[in-house]
């Protein structure tokens, strides 16, 4: 089981970077998206990797849209988002403790290769598309403690306004604000038996979109991952995500109380070919969604250990 949990979960401190497609400054929860990208944190033996030097390539795909999008009062937009995105992770996972855990870093860098959106509104259909860096997640500081069968973790995630945005346009790869996260994991596994039982708590707080003067609500979200491995080469899990806003979005003229929830689970395989290197595959549906998009996520990783 060693060489299975060499595979970097610590990439639960991704972030997401992803492609909250914004609709520009008159529409509510910044286009029915977020910072949080689900599905990014779930995954095998999230909350544990022995120290070394990590670097992640993901691919990932999403389609997925929202019919009853409230635009102005009175008056709802159909919409439809298509996106395929590069996400390269570097995590360090140092050998030195502080305050009894290890000390580790991370670095998500995310590029869309496209990012497609449709919106139907008053019976007419605009379509536009995106390309291009995403905005970059910094875990400058993070801790990780092992003990026995259970393993914990607790960071800060910041994700930066690098991003491309213009308010004009209707697809944006960034969301024009900073956000700040606090993380805590727990994971339960039996290296013997090959169960594992994991979870991650985040936290998110937003600033406000300068450009729209709309500042998203804080936002909480749970992954869930359920594995089995049935060598040190091979696992087979299902992963989940909940996601539900704890305060509501604030903007000028937005005089209703307008939060976003979510649900989504599904399939994930791990495969390692060879010693320290692991392929990993995840397919998520989102079964529930209020004010949110709702599809499906798709992922391919490639992760090695140095």
């Amino acid at each position: 089981m060693r060489h299975a949990n060499r595979f970097l979960t610590v990439v639960l401190f991704l972030a997401s970077f992803l492609f909250p497609l914004l609709i520009g400054p008159a529409m509510a929860s910044e286009g029915a998206g977020s910072s949080y990208t689900p599905g990014t944190y779930g995954d095998f033996s999230m909350n544990y990797a022995p120290p070394g030097l990590y670097i992640r390539e993901n691919v990932i795909y999403y389609d997925g849209d929202i019919d009853d999008y409230p635009v102005l009062p009175g008056i709802e937009a159909k919409m439809d988002q298509t996106v395929w995105a590069n996400l390269l992770v570097l995590t360090y996972i140092s050998e030195k403790q502080l305050l009894g855990g290890n000390y580790f870093c991370v670095l998500n860098v995310p590029y869309g290769f496209s990012a497609d959106l449709d919106v139907e509104v008053l019976g007419m259909t605009l379509e536009d598309s995106a390309s291009g860096l995403g905005d970059i997640q910094v875990v400058p500081f993070g801790l990780m403690w092992n003990s026995g069968y259970f393993h914990f973790t607790l960071s800060e995630n910041f994700v930066l306004k690098t991003g491309e945005y213009d308010a004009e346009e209707l697809a944006n790869i960034g969301r024009n604000y900073y956000s700040y996260e606090t993380l805590l994991g727990l994971t339960w596994l039996h290296e013997k038996r090959g169960h594992e039982i994991s979870f991650l708590a985040g936290y998110m707080t937003n600033q406000k979109n300068d450009d729209t003067e709309y500042r998203t609500g804080n936002e909480f979200h749970l992954d869930v991952t359920l594995a089995q491995y049935f060598s040190d080469s091979f696992g087979l899990g299902v992963v989940g995500y909940y996601y539900k806003q704890i305060t509501a979005d604030a903007a000028p003229g937005l005089d209703i109380e307008f939060k976003g929830e979510g649900l989504g689970v599904g399939p994930a395989v791990m495969w390692s070919p060879f010693k320290d290197f692991q392929i990993i595959a995840k397919w998520i549906n989102e079964v529930d969604a209020e004010n949110r998009f709702q599809g499906d996520w798709g992922f391919i990783a490639g992760n090695y250990k140095f």
